[in-house]
Order: structure tokens, then C-alpha cells, then sequence
């Protein structure tokens, strides 16, 4: 890929992304608000998604630990039934909700925050896949973090999946 078709491809990359995220976001804010005021009133989750659990006052990754909390405390049977579609080795056990969580929330960092790896030659050991984007993680040393079509689609899936996890469960309580 060129260096333009590198940066086309992180755009768009970057907002499927966040676009996918703000839902499954929004999505367990309002799980949030149906636990503390449930649906008879919706004026009052609405005001509380707006006034406490709005965009700058709870982090992302803020709103999935109170998400965890109150529904493995509240909600352990549905919790605990959810299925992950990410792959994992026959000897581990399936990935769990709050783990999937997690992994969107670290892939989100670096959708969000992480410089895009474009570069005329590898500055890693590790090559690229072809028509792979890579981003350069920073903690204590320079980490590549790559995406391909593949894994890129897996990921997409895997938060619609959540939302869908959750959202039917609002529907039902």
C-alpha cells in the first residue's frame, strides 16, 4: 500500500471504529440507567444519561467497570450466559464479557490515541501483513500493533455483538 492508501484505510479504519463504540457505549449507559430507574420513567434516564453518565464526566472504560459491577452483582445468570466470538486454544476457557469489554477498550486507546506506523521501511522486527495497518504503541518501548481486513472485521463484529448482548437485555427488564 502507498502511504495515502495507508492513511485512507486508518481514516476509515478509525471511524467505523468509534462510530461502533459510541453505540455499544450508549448502550451500557442505558443499561446503567434502567438499573438505578428502570423504564417507567424515561424522562429520568434520559436526564441521567445526560447530566451523569454524559460524554466528558464517565470515561469509556469507566462506564464498563460500573457496567461489570452491577451486572455480575444484579444480573449474574445473563452475565455469565454470554458467549464470545473471539477465538480462543481448546485448553482456555471461552473469553468472558467483561474480558471482550476489555479488548474494546484497549483497542479503543488505540484507535483513538495511537500514531499510525507509515513509514518507507520497517522500524520493527516483526513485518507487517500485507494490506495490514499498523500503529505504534508506546509503552516502554515501541510496540506494533497490527490490523488486517480479517482482524478488523472480527473486532467490528464482536462490539456489534455486545451491543446486541446488551441492548436485548434492556428491552427485557
Amino acid at each position: 500500500m502507498t502511504k495515502l492508501e495507508t492513511i485512507e484505510k486508518s481514516i476509515k479504519y478509525r471511524g467505523t471504529f468509534l462510530h461502533h463504540v459510541s453505540i455499544l457505549e450508549a448502550y451500557l449507559n442505558l443499561y446503567i440507567a434502567n438499573y438505578f430507574i428502570g423504564q417507567q420513567n424515561p424522562n429520568k434516564m434520559a436526564e441521567l444519561q445526560e447530566v451523569i453518565l454524559g460524554d466528558e464526566r464517565f470515561s469509556f472504560n469507566s462506564t464498563v467497570q460500573v457496567f461489570k459491577h452491577l451486572a455480575q452483582k444484579y444480573d449474574e445468570e445473563w452475565y455469565n450466559s454470554y458467549k464470545s466470538l473471539r477465538p480462543h486454544d481448546l485448553k482456555n476457557k471461552p473469553h468472558l464479557l467483561n474480558a471482550d469489554l476489555i479488548h474494546i477498550v484497549e483497542n479503543r486507546n488505540i484507535f483513538a490515541h495511537r500514531i499510525l506506523e507509515n513509514y518507507e521501511r520497517d522500524i520493527f522486527e516483526k513485518s507487517k501483513p500485507d494490506g495490514a495497518i499498523r500503529f505504534v504503541r508506546l509503552k516502554d518501548e515501541a510496540i506494533p500493533v497490527d490490523f488486517t481486513d480479517d482482524s478488523f472485521s472480527l473486532l467490528i463484529r464482536l462490539i456489534s455483538f455486545i451491543s446486541m448482548f446488551i441492548i436485548e437485555r434492556c428491552k427485557k427488564r
